[in-house]
């Protein structure tokens, strides 16, 4: 039997940054260098995507309580909101499926912002009508575009069991893509959950082009029980398509850490498609396949 993780040497010799990124991750195997690999090497996964319609998720209300994730059962709030059409037709959710077992063990929940005065900016404590000066109604139905080109990320997570497959980074470069694809989104807003003990979210979120929104847009206002939203925790960005099309098939299908989606084909297939670019049609592409 393996010791505890906290109790391997080289753990200890880690600096205190890099033992809370390497408790995120779980991973056992060291390398000769004394650094952990990331992530440690997992079974094969094949892997189904399906985007949810309400009526069909309530066949989900019994796993999401059962999927091992930090988030304090927030899923199973956020799928009651979906499945009950709180937001109308704007929250919208993917899920990530074990094909073998029929096992849920990933969902991403979506919405889009239309107004400067969604709930959401007073959360992250951005004040457009600050921002845009004096005359703010007008300007903003100037640039109705802009205000209506938001997509927000509430939730994504992933069983514990199965991370280091990339299921995450899938279902979150799928919602982007049919953010762009669908609805003509441009830009693209989520805050990190768990803050700063969250370092390999950000390290993610970062890697898919994921910026901090600049701290002049935040209001100085702050809530005094210690619930504000940090600046620092808030992430961007401000052009999906450019973004995604920084990224290939390869970056963000888990096929190089064993992860087979059928819906890209088999896996020779799936190789294949690996060195495609997420561009206008390598978005529209991953979005046929995995929503259709």
């Amino acid at each position: 039997r393996q010791p505890p993780l906290t109790q391997a040497a080289e753990f200890q010799q880690l600096a205190p940054s890099e033992r809370a990124i390497e408790r995120q991750r779980g991973g056992r195997q060291l390398s000769a260098s004394r650094r952990f690999r990331a992530p440690c090497a997992k079974g094969k996964l094949t892997l189904h995507v399906a985007l949810e319609t309400p009526e069909d998720a309530k066949r989900l209300m019994p796993e999401a309580g059962r999927l091992a994730s930090d988030m304090h059962n927030l899923q199973s709030l956020l799928l009651e909101q979906f499945v009950d059409r709180d937001y109308d037709d704007d929250l919208l959710l993917l899920t990530a499926s074990d094909e073998q077992t029929k096992k849920l063990v990933g969902m991403i929940f979506w919405r889009y912002l239309h107004s400067i005065d969604d709930d959401v900016w007073e959360h992250v404590r951005i004040d457009w009508k600050k921002s845009l000066g004096a005359g703010a109604e007008e300007e903003a139905k100037a640039h109705a575009k802009f205000i209506d080109a938001w997509t927000y990320i509430e939730l994504l997570c992933t069983d514990e069991s199965y991370r280091g497959h990339g299921i995450g980074k899938l279902l979150l470069t799928s919602a982007l893509a049919y953010s762009s694809v669908k609805k003509g989104k441009t830009e693209c807003l989520l805050v990190l959950g768990h803050g700063d003990d969250n370092a390999v979210a950000k390290d993610l979120y970062s890697k898919i082009g994921f910026d901090e929104m600049p701290h002049g847009l935040f209001t100085t206002d702050s809530s005094s029980d210690g619930s504000a939203v940090k600046p620092e925790h808030v992430m961007v960005i401000w052009d999906i398509e450019k973004r995604l099309g920084n990224l290939s098939f390869g970056d963000v299908d888990g096929f190089n850490k064993g992860t087979l989606v059928p819906q890209f084909g088999d896996a020779t297939s799936q190789q294949q498609m690996s060195s495609q670019h997420l561009d206008a049609d390598g978005a529209t592409t991953m979005v046929e396949h995995l929503t259709t």
